[in-house]
């Protein structure tokens, strides 16, 4: 279990942030302009990837995301963990070709442990963005200082991280 502090996130900066989003895991519609918001905070140069079947949520719902700058990648789901492969193939791939300097997830989803502890490896910042109290053990094992909770993206100026 998991408790919030706060600590003040810089301004942005030139950093490059590539955001990648399970959107089984987390209600990106309702909590897009809050991590926009968040994510905005750490570079102004950043890429937003949202993953859902999209063919089966409504138009109006992926246009939203997309006034936001998300990239809405399709995944029809064939597979128990269809959507977790594919984000987590792209995830890989971008990571080698565009090396970007900070890696977000938005995700609760354990599944995502072995990719993170790679790029944490290799150098790389990563963070997790999700649901308090429902976070993954495994996140919060391999990120105790970078989980974000999408609960206190509400609050003013500073950014809670789980403890």
């Amino acid at each position: 279990m998991t408790s919030s502090t706060s600590k003040q996130v810089p301004g942005p900066s030139q950093f490059t942030v590539a955001v990648f989003a399970d959107g089984q895991n987390v209600n990106l519609f309702k909590h897009t302009s809050a991590i926009a918001t968040m994510i905005s905070r750490f570079s102004d140069k950043f890429c937003l990837y949202a993953y859902h079947h999209w063919r089966k949520i409504s138009v109006k719902k992926e246009i939203k995301l997309q006034r936001y700058n998300w990239r809405c990648i399709d995944v029809p789901i064939t597979s128990k963990n269809g959507l977790d492969q594919r984000l987590m193939q792209d995830f890989y791939h971008l990571c080698q070709f565009w090396q970007p300097d900070v890696l977000v997830l938005v995700t609760n989803d354990g599944d995502f442990a072995p990719i993170v502890k790679e790029q944490l490896t290799m150098g790389r910042q990563v963070k997790i963005l999700g649901y308090k109290g429902k976070i993954s053990k495994k996140l919060t094992q391999l990120l105790p200082n970078d989980i974000y909770f999408i609960e206190d993206l509400y609050q003013d100026e500073e950014l809670p991280k789980a403890a």
